[in-house]
């Protein structure tokens, strides 16, 4: 498994992409991170979740609100260490999706 570009669908955007669904080595994915109104700011982690969708499945507008439901939550990455295209909208490298799952294997023997 190497660091590769990995293309996404995403809504709602404030610096980075807030809401990001993606394939990755067969089974979709979600990056949520969702504005806190308590604290008035957005989180410094997405919530990761493996997700019950076909892999490159357009989301329908209606599903984005409460898209997490359709998954499990697997962990938790920082904002801060993914690394997205310049443009912010297109793709992010993966290694810190395979860092995330490689943790989850080690814990899970």
């Amino acid at each position: 498994m190497s660091d590769e570009a990995l293309s996404f669908q995403y809504r709602d955007f404030h610096d980075v992409p807030r809401c990001i669904v993606f394939g990755y080595m067969g089974s979709s994915y979600l990056l949520d991170c969702p504005f806190d109104d308590a604290a008035d700011d957005y989180p410094t982690e997405y919530g990761v979740y493996k997700l019950s969708l076909p892999v490159n499945a357009e989301v329908p507008n209606e599903a984005w609100a409460k898209i997490s439901s359709l998954g499990v939550r697997i962990g938790t990455i920082p904002v801060r260490d993914v690394m997205f295209d310049p443009t912010r909208r297109s793709t992010f490298r993966s290694k810190v999706l395979l860092d995330l799952l490689k943790k989850g294997q080690a814990r899970s023997r």
